[in-house]
């Protein structure tokens, strides 16, 4: 059973000669879905030739697509030959999910800190942290109020008459914040620290690295490609130590950006050596690339790209051959100047290549830029381009440098089999030798530190990591190479499980391990995970010493002082008999993560496996609070499932059998809260009554700003149902956003849906997550602050409440007001999604009013004609709160 959109989606990607018209994405007549069918039925055809053959078709027809009239296949591949691509990207907000001048001005007034806490009055400090505090809030008052009064009056006759004007505010803005001195005692390793906890956005580090390869390696007959990042960051250091690319692709980077003047690696007068402050700078300097370029290779041709995503890059783009926002929505700046010098904005359709890009831009004169919503939709169009390859999205990597468990239980083993689980791809680098089993460790044969050290560069060097996990580090000597090599490669997403001392009492490291540890690992540290007794050695407290939540908090707060940014004490050992209470600390709040406990056994290897599923969920894009309660909930799954197997002869411990949960790479994306922002519920009557598919729908919705997706639908059968959530899931996976189903448990598994949402008359939660497994989604709809603990306390990953608002979509709804919904809010720590009634018009209100992560939506969204230029609104009004 195929749908229309299904067929319409093939036919939409059927070549980007159509694309320079705005057309319907799912057409409804009945000759062109034949036409469309006609050509499934050739693919599927061709599909029964061998995978290189294949391959070589599917190329053949992409270059007739993109060639250019009257030109055959030998004379676009001269023409690939004879081009270069000179590509430059904007960092800040572009490759970055934020922009990081607060976290380099945080560096400063964190190094100004500890320099006042070590010195008699502070004398070693630039200023007090009152006085620093006070001068970045009277720069940043003082910059958007100047901003708002520059827009007011900026000429709009050009781009370039606007970012003149805009060189000129932005210099003395840069020399008004140099004068306030907060960059004044900033020490280089402080800001490198920081730098390497910037989150990118997804698939941006993956894109760049492929494309600098291409660069490093060029392969005869191909087009030679030239990746620059062209940015205003004030620190090259700062910069780079953010991107996480091996050595060898960062030495092949340009990147062209302004410096701290540094004076033996401490920034004494908090000044800047600028390079490039502008948009008129950046402009000027692609410019410059590009004339190299073809001084270097004369008689190639050159085409020009750039990714940005403000006005700052505005200048830029619209000088380049192709110009492209990075963003599904135009800040309000780049917006009003767009608008103002009559420059389009237009989206990438799928299908659509740099060339086609490229000449849609020619016939445009007063200037055009195309958007795209994610960094998987800008690889698309490089892909199509054929400058990168096109290839199945890899996993996340995960390294865990630890000690092999002969047994089969903990160490290394539990590690790779929780990558495995998790459909991350793991990597070892084995520290030790144990020989151990259900009764306990017989024998321990050390790893010399440097072979370590070997293996850690092996991998890194070749496949790199996306997260390390760090497990036994038998010696003091093992724990300085680990951190040595941490350093070097500037790895981030770093999980240290201060192994000390086995679940079974054994002993697993020796003397000098604890300090090696608090000085050198601690503080490169994303998250340490001791457990009671670890926690309590490491602080030099006596064996005892943390009974309680409250001790463990206490431990956790000393322990952050030794520099890891999230300290989670586990809580396996606390004197409660019910639950199981981890303590995490992020360095100003502490979250208190309760699971029931499991009465078993057979739970050799929990630490390791909790470790390894954090650093699985950061790898794979989540955040540390997301990541632990993720991990939480796998090994809790894990215990379960494994609560009656009978392992061994009469030992005391046994292990855990992770293979029930084991799930593949291919599988649904990891949940992050962030997703829950806009959240679209579709409705297939809405639909229906505006002539629209539910994919077309869907990609509509998703295209003007959704975050997530929830199909519901009471009136199909089960095989309609399943069929629906297939093509939702297709339609959403590749481009990042997660397919909830509503109420239908089956439904989900059966699509390989990213979750499922309950109602409180639908199955029940506990059940609910013992069918899905931990590693899914689930939601749940509750009403007042009871409901809302108890789902939290049964598995829910999320709560939908309200309704706030009357609303016609749901028959069944109780009206409970925003005030309830605040509540629900306040005593929960799970993410909360405001629902009922909403629309453009109160959605802001809902928001500062109940604190909610985010609103669902359905008529607001679906009930209107244009289901893009909805979303689009929606998304601007929740961007404001």
């Amino acid at each position: 059973r195929r749908q229309p959109g299904v067929a319409g989606a093939m036919e939409h990607r059927a070549g980007c000669a159509r694309s320079a018209r705005r057309r319907t994405l799912w057409p409804g007549d009945g000759p062109r879905r034949r036409e469309v069918a006609r050509g499934a039925v050739r693919r599927e055809a061709g599909a029964r030739r061998s995978p290189p053959a294949r391959q070589k078709g599917r190329r053949r027809a992409i270059a007739r697509r993109q060639a250019p009239t009257g030109v055959g296949e030998r004379g676009l591949r001269a023409t690939m030959e004879d081009t270069v691509y000179v590509l430059g990207f904007d960092y800040d907000s572009t490759i970055t999910e934020e922009d990081t001048v607060e976290r380099i001005v945080r560096a400063a007034l964190r190094d100004n800190r500890e320099k006042a806490k070590g010195t008699a009055g502070g004398g070693g400090s630039a200023y007090t942290p009152e006085e620093g505090e006070a001068k970045l809030g009277g720069i940043v008052q003082k910059y958007f109020a100047e901003q708002r009064e520059f827009m007011s009056s900026a000429p709009m006759t050009s781009v370039q008459d606007f970012c003149e004007a805009q060189r000129v505010f932005d210099r003395r803005m840069n020399h008004d914040f140099v004068a306030t001195g907060l960059l004044k005692g900033l020490e280089e390793r402080t800001l490198r620290s920081h730098g390497r906890h910037v989150p990118l956005r997804v698939g941006a580090r993956s894109l760049l690295s492929d494309l600098l390869a291409r660069s490093a390696g060029p392969k005869p007959g191909a087009a030679a490609v030239e990746a620059h990042v062209v940015s205003l960051c004030w620190s090259r250091a700062f910069l780079t130590e953010s991107l996480h690319l091996p050595p060898h692709l960062l030495e092949a980077l340009p990147v062209h950006c302004n410096e701290l003047e540094w004076r033996d690696g401490v920034c004494e007068g908090g000044e800047i050596v600028r390079s490039v402050q502008d948009p008129v700078d950046k402009a000027e300097l692609m410019a410059s690339l590009v004339r190299r370029a073809k001084e270097r290779d004369s008689g190639r041709l050159c085409k020009t790209v750039f990714v940005g995503d403000s006005v700052g890059d505005l200048l830029a783009m619209v000088r380049s051959d192709v110009g492209i926002l990075m963003g599904s929505s135009p800040g309000k700046v780049i917006g009003a100047v767009c608008r103002g010098c009559g420059v389009k904005v237009v989206d990438v359709e799928p299908g659509q290549s740099l060339s086609c890009l490229s000449r849609l831009r020619e016939a445009e004169p007063g200037g055009l830029v195309f958007r795209v919503g994610s960094w998987a939709e800008l690889r698309a169009i490089f892909e199509e381009e054929g400058l990168v390859e096109r290839h199945p999205r890899n996993p996340a990597t995960v390294l865990c440098i630890s000690g092999s468990d002969s047994g089969g239980g903990a160490g290394n083993q539990a590690d790779l089999k929780t990558c495995s689980s998790y459909g991350v791809f793991g990597m070892s680098a084995i520290t030790a030798l144990t020989a151990q089993n259900t009764r306990g460790v017989s024998s321990i044969s050390g790893v010399d530190a440097g072979f370590v050290g070997e293996q850690i560069d092996a991998v890194v060097g070749d496949i790199g990591a996306d997260a390390v996990k760090t497990g036994m580090l038998a010696t003091e000597e093992i724990v300085e190479v680990v951190a040595s090599k941490v350093r070097a490669h500037t790895l981030r997403n770093v999980v240290v499980d201060p192994v000390l001392v086995a679940t079974s009492g054994d002993a697993l490291a020796r003397g000098g391990v604890v300090s090696a540890y608090l000085r050198e690992l601690f503080p490169l540290a994303t998250v340490v995970t001791p457990n009671v007794p670890e926690a309590e050695a490491l602080l030099g407290l006596k064996a005892g010493s943390i009974q309680t939540a409250e001790d463990a908090a206490r431990a956790a707060r000393e322990l952050h002082k030794f520099g890891p940014r999230w300290v989670l004490v586990k809580g396996g050992h606390l004197t409660s008999t019910s639950v199981c209470a981890d303590v995490l600390f992020d360095g100003d709040d502490v979250h208190v993560l309760e699971t029931d406990l499991v009465e078993t056994s057979n739970t050799h290897g929990t630490g390791c496996t909790l470790g390894s599923a954090i650093a699985c969920g950061l790898a794979g894009g989540m955040g540390v609070l997301e990541s632990v309660r993720a991990a939480k909930g796998y090994v809790t799954g894990v215990i379960t499932s494994s609560r009656d197997m009978g392992l061994g002869r009469g030992g005391a411990q046994g292990p855990m059998h992770h293979q029930p949960l084991l799930r593949t790479a291919a599988g649904p994306h990891l949940f992050s809260p962030s997703a829950l922002r806009f959240y679209a519920v579709t409705d297939s009557g809405m639909n229906e009554r505006n002539g629209r598919g539910l994919a077309e729908a869907v990609l509509a919705a998703v295209r003007g700003g959704a975050t997530i997706v929830q199909l519901r639908e009471k009136r199909a059968s089960t095989a309609d149902l399943i069929e629906q959530a297939r093509v939702v899931v297709r339609v959403c996976r590749p481009l990042g956003i997660p397919v909830i189903v509503n109420d239908r448990v089956d439904v989900a598994i059966a699509a390989d849906a990213d979750g499922v949402h309950v109602g409180d008359d639908d199955m029940p939660l506990e059940d609910a997550r013992r069918i899905i497994g931990p590693l899914k989604i689930l939601g749940a709809s509750v009403k007042n602050r009871d409901q809302a603990l108890q789902a939290q306390r049964e598995g829910a990953d999320y709560v939908g409440a309200g309704a706030c608002y009357t609303t016609s979509t749901k028959s069944d709804s109780v009206l409970v007001g925003l005030e309830a919904v605040r509540e629900i809010k306040e005593a929960v720590s799970i993410p909360v999604v405001a629902i009922g009634g909403i629309n453009e018009k109160n959605a802001a209100e809902v928001l500062a009013l109940t604190g909610a992560d985010g609103v669902a939506v359905v008529s607001a969204v679906f009930g209107g004609p244009d289901v893009e230029e909805s979303s689009r609104r929606m998304r601007e009004v929740l961007s404001k709160v």
